[in-house]
Protein backbone atom coordinates (compact mmCIF):
# COMPACT_ATOMS: atom_id res chain seq x y z
CA UNK A 1 0.00 0.00 0.00
CA UNK A 2 1.52 3.21 -0.89
CA UNK A 3 -0.25 6.69 0.37
CA UNK A 4 0.82 10.26 -0.16
CA UNK A 5 1.16 11.39 3.27
CA UNK A 6 -1.27 14.35 4.62
CA UNK A 7 0.61 16.29 7.38
CA UNK A 8 -1.39 17.69 10.16
CA UNK A 9 -0.31 20.63 12.17
CA UNK A 10 2.06 18.85 14.58
CA UNK A 11 4.16 20.09 18.18
CA UNK A 12 8.01 21.26 18.39
CA UNK A 13 10.64 19.85 20.90
CA UNK A 14 13.85 21.00 22.04
CA UNK A 15 16.41 18.44 23.21
CA UNK A 16 20.05 17.60 22.76
CA UNK A 17 21.49 14.04 22.71
CA UNK A 18 24.71 12.22 22.71
CA UNK A 19 27.15 10.98 19.67
CA UNK A 20 30.23 9.32 19.74
CA UNK A 21 32.75 9.55 16.17
CA UNK A 22 34.75 6.23 15.13
CA UNK A 23 37.70 7.50 16.74
CA UNK A 24 35.77 7.45 20.23
CA UNK A 25 34.84 11.66 20.94
CA UNK A 26 31.78 12.46 21.87
CA UNK A 27 29.03 15.04 20.74
CA UNK A 28 26.11 16.66 21.90
CA UNK A 29 23.92 17.21 19.04
CA UNK A 30 21.69 20.80 19.95
CA UNK A 31 17.85 20.14 18.63
CA UNK A 32 16.00 23.38 17.61
CA UNK A 33 12.07 22.26 17.31
CA UNK A 34 11.66 20.56 14.09
CA UNK A 35 13.35 17.42 12.01
CA UNK A 36 14.07 14.28 13.01
CA UNK A 37 14.85 13.10 16.81
CA UNK A 38 16.04 9.54 18.25
CA UNK A 39 12.99 7.58 19.36
CA UNK A 40 13.25 7.71 23.01
CA UNK A 41 15.21 11.25 23.78
CA UNK A 42 13.66 12.68 26.60
CA UNK A 43 13.50 17.22 26.74
CA UNK A 44 16.87 18.23 27.89
CA UNK A 45 19.93 20.38 26.84
CA UNK A 46 23.61 20.76 26.42
CA UNK A 47 23.64 22.02 29.90
CA UNK A 48 21.97 19.10 31.41
CA UNK A 49 24.03 16.74 29.24
CA UNK A 50 27.22 18.09 29.82
CA UNK A 51 28.37 17.88 33.34
CA UNK A 52 27.07 14.19 34.57
CA UNK A 53 24.76 11.48 33.98
CA UNK A 54 20.98 10.83 35.59
CA UNK A 55 20.13 7.54 35.60
CA UNK A 56 16.65 7.93 37.32
CA UNK A 57 15.12 11.27 36.91
CA UNK A 58 13.32 10.72 40.23
CA UNK A 59 16.11 11.08 42.38
CA UNK A 60 17.65 13.65 39.89
CA UNK A 61 20.86 12.24 40.98
CA UNK A 62 23.96 12.63 38.73
CA UNK A 63 26.95 10.63 38.34
CA UNK A 64 29.56 12.89 37.19
CA UNK A 65 31.67 11.88 34.12
CA UNK A 66 35.38 11.53 34.81
CA UNK A 67 36.52 14.46 33.07
CA UNK A 68 39.97 15.75 33.34
CA UNK A 69 40.85 18.82 34.77
CA UNK A 70 41.37 21.18 31.70
CA UNK A 71 37.77 19.69 30.20
CA UNK A 72 36.04 20.57 33.50
CA UNK A 73 37.50 23.98 33.27
CA UNK A 74 36.41 23.92 29.68
CA UNK A 75 33.07 23.64 31.10
CA UNK A 76 32.77 26.65 33.81
CA UNK A 77 32.95 30.08 33.10
CA UNK A 78 34.54 32.84 35.20
CA UNK A 79 35.54 32.84 38.87
CA UNK A 80 35.84 35.66 41.24
CA UNK A 81 35.40 36.00 45.68
CA UNK A 82 31.96 35.04 46.78
CA UNK A 83 30.36 37.91 48.09
CA UNK A 84 26.91 37.91 50.11
CA UNK A 85 25.31 38.95 46.60
CA UNK A 86 26.29 36.52 44.30
CA UNK A 87 23.37 33.95 43.11
CA UNK A 88 23.62 30.81 45.06
CA UNK A 89 20.99 29.01 42.34
CA UNK A 90 22.81 25.68 41.35
CA UNK A 91 26.22 27.41 41.20
CA UNK A 92 29.34 26.04 41.22
CA UNK A 93 32.14 26.73 43.33
CA UNK A 94 35.45 26.22 44.26
CA UNK A 95 36.38 24.84 48.34
CA UNK A 96 39.24 25.16 50.78
CA UNK A 97 40.46 21.48 50.77
CA UNK A 98 41.64 21.54 54.38
CA UNK A 99 37.54 22.99 55.19
CA UNK A 100 35.73 20.18 53.45
CA UNK A 101 34.27 18.50 56.34
CA UNK A 102 33.19 21.74 57.56
CA UNK A 103 31.59 22.20 53.70
CA UNK A 104 30.28 18.77 54.12
CA UNK A 105 28.47 19.67 57.60
CA UNK A 106 27.14 23.44 56.43
CA UNK A 107 25.45 21.37 53.06
CA UNK A 108 23.38 19.23 55.56
CA UNK A 109 20.86 22.33 56.50
CA UNK A 110 17.62 22.49 55.10
CA UNK A 111 18.30 25.75 52.82
CA UNK A 112 21.19 23.59 51.04
CA UNK A 113 22.15 20.80 48.81
CA UNK A 114 24.79 19.64 46.80
CA UNK A 115 23.64 19.10 42.96
CA UNK A 116 27.03 17.60 41.67
CA UNK A 117 30.54 16.60 42.78
CA UNK A 118 32.09 18.12 39.73
CA UNK A 119 35.79 17.09 40.82
CA UNK A 120 36.65 16.05 44.24
CA UNK A 121 40.32 16.56 44.08
CA UNK A 122 40.00 20.01 42.77
CA UNK A 123 37.31 20.80 45.54
CA UNK A 124 34.52 22.05 42.37
CA UNK A 125 31.01 21.37 43.32
CA UNK A 126 27.49 22.66 42.06
CA UNK A 127 25.87 23.65 44.76
CA UNK A 128 21.90 24.99 45.79
CA UNK A 129 20.57 27.21 48.35
CA UNK A 130 17.24 28.47 48.84
CA UNK A 131 17.20 32.08 48.69
CA UNK A 132 12.91 32.53 48.85
CA UNK A 133 10.14 30.66 50.80
CA UNK A 134 6.66 31.01 51.01
CA UNK A 135 4.65 32.80 53.47
CA UNK A 136 1.65 32.00 55.27
CA UNK A 137 -0.57 33.11 52.20
CA UNK A 138 1.85 31.30 49.61
CA UNK A 139 3.67 34.67 48.49
CA UNK A 140 7.26 33.83 47.63
CA UNK A 141 9.30 36.29 49.57
CA UNK A 142 13.11 36.66 49.99
CA UNK A 143 15.40 34.91 53.13
CA UNK A 144 18.46 34.93 54.46
CA UNK A 145 20.87 32.72 53.29
CA UNK A 146 22.05 32.09 56.16
CA UNK A 147 24.56 28.81 54.96
CA UNK A 148 25.71 30.67 52.28
CA UNK A 149 26.74 33.42 54.49
CA UNK A 150 28.69 31.16 57.32
CA UNK A 151 30.25 29.10 53.78
CA UNK A 152 31.85 32.55 52.64
CA UNK A 153 32.65 34.20 56.56
CA UNK A 154 34.40 31.14 57.29
CA UNK A 155 36.45 31.03 53.87
CA UNK A 156 34.58 27.40 53.02
CA UNK A 157 34.03 28.68 50.11
CA UNK A 158 37.12 30.09 47.74
CA UNK A 159 35.64 30.54 44.73
CA UNK A 160 32.35 30.96 42.95
CA UNK A 161 31.92 30.43 39.03
CA UNK A 162 29.88 31.90 36.18
CA UNK A 163 27.42 29.33 34.57
CA UNK A 164 27.86 29.40 30.64
CA UNK A 165 24.90 29.45 29.05
CA UNK A 166 25.26 26.66 26.57
CA UNK A 167 22.56 28.23 23.69
CA UNK A 168 22.55 28.10 20.22
CA UNK A 169 20.45 29.83 17.55
CA UNK A 170 20.23 29.59 14.06
CA UNK A 171 19.20 32.14 11.04
CA UNK A 172 18.49 31.83 7.95
CA UNK A 173 18.14 35.02 5.99
CA UNK A 174 19.25 35.74 2.55
CA UNK A 175 19.74 32.15 1.59
CA UNK A 176 22.22 31.50 4.08
CA UNK A 177 22.26 29.32 7.10
CA UNK A 178 24.47 30.38 10.18
CA UNK A 179 24.91 29.73 13.85
CA UNK A 180 25.22 31.85 17.01
CA UNK A 181 26.36 30.37 20.30
CA UNK A 182 26.64 32.03 23.56
CA UNK A 183 29.79 30.09 24.62
CA UNK A 184 33.23 29.97 23.83
CA UNK A 185 34.59 26.71 25.08
CA UNK A 186 33.37 23.01 25.71
CA UNK A 187 35.22 19.58 25.81
CA UNK A 188 32.50 18.11 23.33
CA UNK A 189 32.12 18.50 19.92
CA UNK A 190 28.93 20.78 19.59
CA UNK A 191 26.26 19.98 16.55
CA UNK A 192 22.98 22.09 15.74
CA UNK A 193 19.89 20.81 14.48
CA UNK A 194 18.47 23.78 12.37
CA UNK A 195 15.01 24.92 12.62
CA UNK A 196 14.31 24.09 9.12
CA UNK A 197 14.42 20.27 8.32
CA UNK A 198 15.65 20.78 5.04
CA UNK A 199 19.46 21.03 6.59
CA UNK A 200 21.93 18.88 7.67
CA UNK A 201 23.04 18.71 12.17
CA UNK A 202 25.73 21.38 11.46
CA UNK A 203 29.19 21.56 13.67
CA UNK A 204 28.73 24.63 16.13
CA UNK A 205 31.81 24.08 18.29
CA UNK A 206 35.09 21.77 18.29
CA UNK A 207 36.59 21.16 21.79
CA UNK A 208 40.42 21.69 22.79
CA UNK A 209 40.08 18.89 25.09
CA UNK A 210 37.64 16.42 23.34
CA UNK A 211 35.49 13.75 25.66
CA UNK A 212 36.38 10.61 24.97
CA UNK A 213 33.07 7.67 24.95
CA UNK A 214 35.38 5.79 27.92
CA UNK A 215 35.07 8.92 30.35
CA UNK A 216 31.19 8.06 30.43
CA UNK A 217 29.45 5.21 32.58
CA UNK A 218 30.04 2.09 31.15
CA UNK A 219 26.00 1.81 31.15
CA UNK A 220 25.68 5.20 29.17
CA UNK A 221 28.46 4.30 26.59
CA UNK A 222 26.29 1.38 25.24
CA UNK A 223 23.44 3.72 24.88
CA UNK A 224 25.12 6.91 22.68
CA UNK A 225 24.78 7.08 18.65
CA UNK A 226 27.37 5.48 16.57
CA UNK A 227 28.16 8.01 13.88
CA UNK A 228 30.30 6.87 11.02
CA UNK A 229 33.66 8.85 11.02
CA UNK A 230 35.34 11.68 12.61
CA UNK A 231 33.68 14.77 14.31
CA UNK A 232 36.72 16.76 13.45
CA UNK A 233 36.91 15.54 10.21
CA UNK A 234 33.12 16.71 9.38
CA UNK A 235 30.78 19.52 9.12
CA UNK A 236 27.38 18.16 9.15
CA UNK A 237 25.59 14.49 9.02
CA UNK A 238 22.34 13.23 9.16
CA UNK A 239 21.41 11.55 12.56
CA UNK A 240 18.60 9.50 11.21
CA UNK A 241 21.15 7.59 9.01
CA UNK A 242 22.37 5.93 12.04
CA UNK A 243 19.61 5.73 14.31
CA UNK A 244 15.71 5.10 14.19
CA UNK A 245 14.35 8.94 14.68
CA UNK A 246 10.39 10.15 15.04
CA UNK A 247 9.80 13.39 13.00
CA UNK A 248 8.80 16.51 14.09
CA UNK A 249 7.16 19.18 11.62
CA UNK A 250 7.77 17.11 8.37
CA UNK A 251 6.89 18.55 5.22
CA UNK A 252 7.27 15.88 2.35
CA UNK A 253 6.30 12.14 2.86
CA UNK A 254 4.51 8.95 2.25
CA UNK A 255 2.79 5.64 3.63
CA UNK A 256 4.28 2.57 2.44
CA UNK A 257 3.21 -0.68 3.59
CA UNK A 258 2.16 0.92 6.55
CA UNK A 259 5.17 2.25 7.35
CA UNK A 260 5.85 6.58 7.35
CA UNK A 261 8.36 7.86 5.01
CA UNK A 262 10.43 11.29 5.27
CA UNK A 263 11.84 12.88 2.50
CA UNK A 264 15.08 14.28 4.66
CA UNK A 265 19.20 15.21 3.11
CA UNK A 266 21.47 12.48 3.48
CA UNK A 267 24.95 13.20 5.25
CA UNK A 268 26.65 13.29 1.47
CA UNK A 269 24.30 15.73 0.13
CA UNK A 270 21.25 13.53 -1.79
CA UNK A 271 17.93 13.07 -0.18
CA UNK A 272 15.99 10.11 0.72
CA UNK A 273 12.83 9.14 2.35
CA UNK A 274 13.63 8.03 6.02
CA UNK A 275 11.13 5.59 7.85
CA UNK A 276 10.34 7.16 10.87
CA UNK A 277 7.11 5.44 11.70
CA UNK A 278 6.45 1.22 11.79
CA UNK A 279 3.02 1.74 12.62
CA UNK A 280 1.84 5.07 10.81
CA UNK A 281 -1.63 2.99 9.31
CA UNK A 282 -2.56 1.70 12.51
CA UNK A 283 -1.82 5.05 14.73
CA UNK A 284 -0.09 3.26 17.30
CA UNK A 285 1.03 5.04 20.60
CA UNK A 286 4.59 4.29 19.72
CA UNK A 287 6.80 5.82 23.14
CA UNK A 288 10.30 4.33 21.91
CA UNK A 289 11.66 2.58 19.29
CA UNK A 290 15.22 0.94 19.90
CA UNK A 291 15.81 -0.77 17.08
CA UNK A 292 13.33 -1.85 13.55
CA UNK A 293 13.94 -5.33 13.84
CA UNK A 294 12.53 -5.61 17.79
CA UNK A 295 12.47 -9.06 19.12
CA UNK A 296 10.69 -7.89 22.21
CA UNK A 297 7.02 -5.84 22.33
CA UNK A 298 7.12 -3.86 25.47
CA UNK A 299 3.27 -2.56 26.60
CA UNK A 300 2.60 0.12 29.36
CA UNK A 301 0.43 2.53 30.26
CA UNK A 302 0.89 6.23 29.12
CA UNK A 303 2.03 8.87 31.29
CA UNK A 304 3.02 5.98 33.35
CA UNK A 305 6.46 4.27 32.13
CA UNK A 306 9.13 2.97 34.44
CA UNK A 307 11.82 5.47 33.88
CA UNK A 308 14.43 2.34 33.96
CA UNK A 309 12.50 1.02 30.75
CA UNK A 310 13.26 4.57 28.66
CA UNK A 311 17.31 4.81 29.32
CA UNK A 312 18.33 1.49 30.58
CA UNK A 313 21.29 0.50 28.46
CA UNK A 314 20.78 -3.72 28.64
CA UNK A 315 20.04 -5.62 25.75
CA UNK A 316 16.33 -6.89 26.47
CA UNK A 317 15.71 -3.15 25.94
CA UNK A 318 17.88 -2.17 23.43
CA UNK A 319 15.97 -5.02 21.30
CA UNK A 320 12.43 -3.52 21.79
CA UNK A 321 9.91 -1.22 20.70
CA UNK A 322 7.47 0.51 23.31
CA UNK A 323 3.92 1.08 23.21
CA UNK A 324 1.46 2.73 25.30
CA UNK A 325 -2.46 2.64 25.59
CA UNK A 326 -3.88 5.43 27.73
CA UNK A 327 -4.24 5.24 31.84
CA UNK A 328 -7.68 4.09 32.14
CA UNK A 329 -7.27 1.46 29.23
CA UNK A 330 -10.98 2.43 28.25
CA UNK A 331 -9.20 3.03 24.46
CA UNK A 332 -7.62 -0.67 24.88
CA UNK A 333 -8.39 -2.44 21.23
CA UNK A 334 -7.27 -6.19 20.65
CA UNK A 335 -7.73 -5.16 17.05
CA UNK A 336 -4.58 -2.72 17.49
CA UNK A 337 -2.51 -5.38 19.59
CA UNK A 338 -3.10 -7.67 17.15
CA UNK A 339 -2.09 -5.52 14.00
CA UNK A 340 1.28 -4.83 16.03
CA UNK A 341 1.43 -8.48 16.81
CA UNK A 342 1.16 -9.48 13.28
CA UNK A 343 4.05 -6.75 12.29
CA UNK A 344 6.63 -7.52 14.35
CA UNK A 345 5.84 -10.98 15.13
CA UNK A 346 8.16 -10.90 18.82
CA UNK A 347 9.76 -13.63 20.70
CA UNK A 348 8.22 -12.04 23.86
CA UNK A 349 6.07 -9.65 25.11
CA UNK A 350 6.74 -7.38 28.38
CA UNK A 351 3.84 -5.93 30.49
CA UNK A 352 5.68 -3.29 31.88
CA UNK A 353 3.04 -1.45 33.87
CA UNK A 354 0.13 -2.45 35.71
CA UNK A 355 -1.87 -4.10 32.62
CA UNK A 356 -2.26 -7.56 33.53
CA UNK A 357 -5.98 -7.66 34.72
CA UNK A 358 -6.65 -6.17 31.26
CA UNK A 359 -4.94 -8.76 29.13
CA UNK A 360 -5.89 -11.76 31.29
CA UNK A 361 -9.71 -10.15 30.59
CA UNK A 362 -9.17 -9.99 26.94
CA UNK A 363 -6.83 -13.08 25.89
CA UNK A 364 -6.11 -16.14 26.92
CA UNK A 365 -2.98 -16.86 29.13
CA UNK A 366 -1.64 -19.91 30.52
CA UNK A 367 1.93 -20.86 31.41
CA UNK A 368 3.43 -17.35 30.31
CA UNK A 369 2.32 -18.54 27.59
CA UNK A 370 -0.34 -15.40 25.29
CA UNK A 371 -2.93 -17.06 23.22
CA UNK A 372 -4.19 -15.25 19.78
CA UNK A 373 -5.30 -16.13 16.50
CA UNK A 374 -3.79 -19.38 16.82
CA UNK A 375 -0.08 -18.05 17.47
CA UNK A 376 1.63 -18.29 20.81
CA UNK A 377 3.55 -15.78 22.32
CA UNK A 378 5.77 -15.72 25.73
CA UNK A 379 4.59 -12.56 28.41
CA UNK A 380 5.78 -11.81 31.51
CA UNK A 381 3.59 -8.89 33.41
CA UNK A 382 5.88 -6.17 35.62
CA UNK A 383 6.02 -8.19 38.63
CA UNK A 384 7.97 -11.56 37.08
CA UNK A 385 10.38 -9.98 34.95
CA UNK A 386 13.12 -10.25 37.13
CA UNK A 387 12.06 -14.08 37.72
CA UNK A 388 12.02 -14.76 34.51
CA UNK A 389 14.94 -12.57 33.71
CA UNK A 390 17.61 -14.98 32.06
CA UNK A 391 14.70 -16.49 29.93
CA UNK A 392 13.50 -13.29 28.75
CA UNK A 393 16.88 -12.55 27.60
CA UNK A 394 17.31 -15.76 25.65
CA UNK A 395 14.18 -15.10 24.26
CA UNK A 396 15.17 -11.40 23.37
CA UNK A 397 18.56 -12.68 21.87
CA UNK A 398 16.91 -14.71 19.12
CA UNK A 399 16.46 -13.36 15.61
CA UNK A 400 14.48 -11.13 14.32
CA UNK A 401 11.00 -13.03 12.82
CA UNK A 402 8.61 -10.09 11.84
CA UNK A 403 8.42 -8.34 8.95
CA UNK A 404 10.91 -5.98 7.32
CA UNK A 405 11.16 -2.97 5.51
CA UNK A 406 13.43 -1.04 4.27
CA UNK A 407 14.47 1.99 5.90
CA UNK A 408 16.02 4.59 3.63
CA UNK A 409 14.25 4.85 0.04
CA UNK A 410 15.63 7.17 -2.74
CA UNK A 411 14.00 9.50 -4.59
CA UNK A 412 14.02 7.78 -6.81
CA UNK A 413 12.75 4.68 -5.66
CA UNK A 414 9.88 6.55 -4.09
CA UNK A 415 8.76 8.20 -7.31
CA UNK A 416 8.69 4.85 -8.84
CA UNK A 417 6.26 3.92 -6.51
CA UNK A 418 4.17 6.12 -7.08
CA UNK A 419 3.71 5.98 -10.84
CA UNK A 420 3.11 1.90 -9.78
CA UNK A 421 0.14 2.72 -7.03
CA UNK A 422 -1.40 5.51 -9.96
CA UNK A 423 -1.39 2.49 -12.46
Amino acid sequence: MFIDKEYPATHSMSTAWYCVDDDGNVAIVDFNENGPVPWGTPEQSIEYLSYGYCEDEDSDEYTPFSLTEEQIFDLLGESHAPTYEDAVFECFVEIDKTKEERFFELTQNPDCHIELCLSKSLGLYQIDIDTMTQDEDGNWIDIECATWHKMVDEGVVTKIYSKKEYFTNDVYEDDELRFEKEFDTSPYYIFCQPYWPKFLTTKVSEPAHPVKITQLPAELQRRVIKVRGLFKEMTSFQIAEYHPCSMYSPENGYIVDGCEYDLLPMSDGHKAYVMTDLFADIHVPVDNLFTLTPTVLLIGVEDDIPYKYQVTSDFVIKSSIYITFPGNLLEFRTSTLKQVLERINPRVILGVANIQKTFETNFVIKDHILHIDGKQYPIFFKEEQEKFRYEIERLASMQYQGKRFPYIISEEEMDQLAKDEDE
